[in-house]
């Protein structure tokens, strides 16, 4: 069982197409436990850990381009300081880091934002921040790398750019920025992803499917 294609390509690639059988089985989560907030904010918002593979330095590129749009950074890691000092060297004023955040304090952050940024370098499997932005009704701007673009579907649920490319990004978040009604369909659009596909009866039935196929 794999959470992505992705991951199930990878293997395969590995051991060889038709070495083994596989199906698809998303992780559990429970979108209950997260009030959905459509209604868009006003700022971008990357919340994980601030080291290289994450790309968090991507998006500080992206956001010193389009600097009328506010971002917040939500985490801690071995890079906040230098792009700290990138930050001030630059003088852009639109970029705040403000350190981890947690529970209903993090809850709070990410429902007043207009979108979140996943703009991870390395090969994310299953990212579950993912989960949690599409909790609160909001959409997902990814990179196509991993597990990212079955998750956010581009131009469904969020956009989609090439990992690398800064400017691509800033052209992704000015498109959600200025377009505050195509960034709230996305988000209710992500909601009912989550509501649909991950509750305990949807997840057992896909469980129990996969035990049949495997007896028979």
């Amino acid at each position: 069982l794999f959470a992505s294609e992705f991951m199930a390509a990878k293997t395969e690639e590995f051991w060889g197409r038709d070495s083994f059988k596989w199906r698809k089985l998303q992780n559990p989560f429970n979108p209950s436990q997260y009030d959905a907030e459509p209604t868009p904010g006003e700022y971008a918002l990357y919340f994980g850990r601030i080291i290289d593979e994450k790309g968090v330095n991507i998006l500080v590129e992206a956001a010193m381009r389009a600097r009328e749009i506010p971002v917040i950074i939500v985490g801690d890691g071995p890079d906040l300081e230098l792009l700290e000092d990138r930050v001030k060297a630059s003088r852009a004023t639109n970029i705040r880091f403000i350190g981890a955040k947690w529970g209903d304090e993090l809850s709070e952050i990410i429902k007043a934002c207009r979108y979140v940024v996943v703009p991870s370098l390395w090969h994310e499997n299953f990212p579950y921040v993912i989960l949690q932005a599409f909790a609160h009704a909001k959409p997902v701007i990814g990179t196509k790398r991993g597990g990212i673009p079955e998750m956010v579907r581009h131009g469904e649920r969020g956009l989609l750019y090439e990992a690398s490319d800064a400017d691509e990004l800033a052209n992704a978040m000015r498109m959600l920025h200025s377009d505050g009604a195509l960034a709230e369909r996305m988000g209710v659009a992500a909601r009912s992803f989550v509501e649909a596909e991950f509750n305990d009866q949807r997840f057992y039935e896909k469980l129990m499917g996969i035990y049949e196929e495997a007896r028979l």
